[in-house]
């Protein structure tokens, strides 16, 4: 995935036609926050068209994303995207993240700043959130009882007699039963396996591709959400669960863009 980087407030370039007439389209539209306040990702200046006060990531397409990044003034002249002030003006912006009401909880280690100010923004937060991900599976994932219901070639648990006269009047050979599973499969984990499952489509680094190909086979046995915000309503975080406090705020971002 390309990324093309920019500061408030400065002219787009270095996108296509359609690229700049979709965004084009966008400014012109009446943009709200989740406050429902008005806000302005992109203006058009004699017809061209400039970041506003807006810092975060737009995609304009699958193969585009727009890192729009803090006005940060350090001096000196330029604006190339390989001027050093734009290193320093990542560093300077995951730093901000810090402080952001979503991700209170989430882990922003001083060393792993340093190093991912060369990552394209969006790697970069895949990065720290496979890395709380790793955190947790190595505390282990929150497991429950629940109750299964199934028709099995064996007797486990409890036989349902309406269901089991119902279906196997004829097959002797099964037995309907009820039993209690501890089972890691709950709102929680199903959420963070649908977040690894999006990440192994768009995730092109090396090292985030490693750290995903280890974390999926740990949650192979998790099924993903058939209903994400259905599951994120219901993710409740018991006293088994504090350690998912630095995780589920990268999923909320990852999979509904919120905290």
């Amino acid at each position: 995935m390309r990324e093309v980087v920019v500061r408030e407030h400065e002219r787009l370039t270095g996108l296509g036609p359609r690229e700049i007439a979709a965004l084009k389209s966008l400014a012109l539209e009446e943009q709200k926050d989740e406050a429902g306040n008005r806000r302005r990702v992109f203006a058009v200046k004699s017809g061209r068209l400039y970041a506003a006060n807006y810092v975060g990531i737009v995609e304009p397409n699958r193969n585009t994303t727009l890192s729009i990044l803090p006005k940060v003034d350090f001096g000196g002249k330029g604006g190339a995207r390989d001027d050093p002030r734009f290193e320093r003006t990542k560093k300077t912006f995951l730093e901000m993240l810090r402080d952001w009401r979503g991700l209170r909880e989430a882990r922003f280690p001083e060393a792993a700043i340093g190093d991912l100010k060369r990552f394209e923004m969006w790697e970069a937060f895949y990065f720290l959130f496979l890395q709380s991900v790793v955190r947790l599976a190595q505390r282990g994932l929150a497991r429950r009882y629940r109750t299964v219901e199934d028709n099995l070639p064996f007797l486990r648990g409890r036989i349902q007699f309406p269901e089991h006269l119902r279906e196997n009047a004829v097959n002797r050979a099964r037995f309907f039963v009820g039993y209690d599973e501890f089972s890691a499969d709950r709102p929680a984990n199903r959420l963070i396996r649908t977040a690894l499952d999006r990440l192994a489509v768009r995730a092109r680094r090396p090292r985030n591709q490693q750290l995903l190909h280890g974390l999926r086979v740990v949650f192979a046995d998790i099924p993903p959400s058939p209903h994400p915000a259905v599951d994120w309503d219901r993710r409740l975080v018991d006293r088994s669960m504090r350690h998912y406090g630095e995780v589920l705020p990268w999923v909320g971002l990852l999979l509904f863009h919120h905290g």
